[in-house]
C-alpha cells in the first residue's frame, strides 16, 4: 500500500489556484447542465399554422398517411405505390417544407410500394390527428380548412391524388372521378364540399363520386387532379 501524501491534502479551493479552478469548471458544467435540462423541458413544439400547402398534405395524411407513435416521437408516413414517382417526389417536398425536415424514402424490397416518412415530436398533437389505425377513428376535414375555398381545393387535391381515382372509359362512355374509403364521416364532409362547391356528387356506403362528364372534368381542373 502506498504512503504518498495526496497533494491536496489539507488544501482547499480558497488558498489553492488548482483547486479554485477544478471547483469551477465543476460548477460551470453543473450550471449547463441544469439550463441543457430546463431548455429540453420547456421546448414547445407549435400548432402547424393554416396555409394552402400544409390542407393539401392533410388531405394526403386523411388517404394515404397515418401517424405512428414510439417512446420518445412520432412517425408520420405515407405508402405510395412505386411507379407514382411524381407524386412522391411532391409530398416529400410537402413535408419538408411543413415541418423543416428531411423527409425519408424506403423502397420496399417485395412489393411495388415506397413509404415516404419523417419522424418528429407531437405531430399528432401539433396538426390534430389521431395515432395509430385510420379506421379506428372518425375521419373528419378540420373547420380551417373548409372555412377557406383555397384551403378547401387543395385538400381535395391531397385527398383524391392519394386515395381517388379518374376512371374514362370511352368504350362505355364513362367519365367517373370517385374517392373510396371506409371512413362514413370523411365520404360525407367530401360530399358535402363537393355540393357546395355546386357539383352534383353521389355518395354511397363506400364511395362518393361525381359522373357528369362536364363537372368530372371541371373538379379536375379545379383541383389540378394528376393521374398515374
Amino acid at each position: 500500500m502506498s504512503n504518498k501524501i495526496p497533494w491536496n491534502k489539507g488544501k482547499t479551493k480558497h488558498d489553492n489556484p488548482i483547486l479554485l479552478k477544478v471547483a469551477e469548471q465543476r460548477r460551470a458544467v453543473n450550471n449547463f447542465s441544469q439550463w441543457y435540462k430546463k431548455r429540453r423541458a420547456t421546448i414547445h413544439y407549435v400548432k402547424m399554422r393554416p396555409s394552402a400547402d400544409y390542407a393539401e398534405l392533410y388531405g394526403a395524411i386523411l388517404g394515404d398517411g397515418c401517424i405512428e407513435r414510439y417512446a420518445r416521437t412520432e412517425r408520420l408516413i405515407y405508402q405510395f405505390n412505386s411507379a407514382e414517382v411524381d407524386h412522391i417526389a411532391h409530398i416529400k417536398k410537402l413535408m419538408e417544407k411543413i415541418f423543416k425536415k428531411e423527409a425519408k424514402t424506403r423502397h420496399r424490397k417485395h412489393s411495388k410500394c415506397t413509404d415516404v416518412y419523417i419522424y418528429q415530436k407531437y405531430i399528432s398533437e401539433r396538426i390534430d390527428f389521431a395515432t395509430g389505425i385510420k379506421c379506428n377513428h372518425p375521419l373528419l376535414i378540420p373547420e380551417w380548412i373548409k372555412n377557406k375555398k383555397t384551403y378547401t381545393v387543395r385538400c381535395m387535391k391531397g385527398l383524391f391524388e392519394a386515395d381517388g381515382s379518374w376512371v374514362i372509359d370511352k368504350k362505355y362512355n364513362t367519365n367517373v372521378i370517385s374517392l373510396k374509403s371506409a371512413s362514413p364521416t370523411l365520404l360525407n364532409d367530401v360530399y358535402t364540399i363537393l355540393i357546395g362547391f355546386g357539383f352534383h356528387a353521389k355518395l354511397h356506403s363506400r364511395d362518393v363520386r361525381l359522373a357528369q362528364r362536364k363537372e368530372v372534368e371541371i373538379f379536375a381542373k379545379l383541383i389540378k387532379f394528376r393521374q398515374y
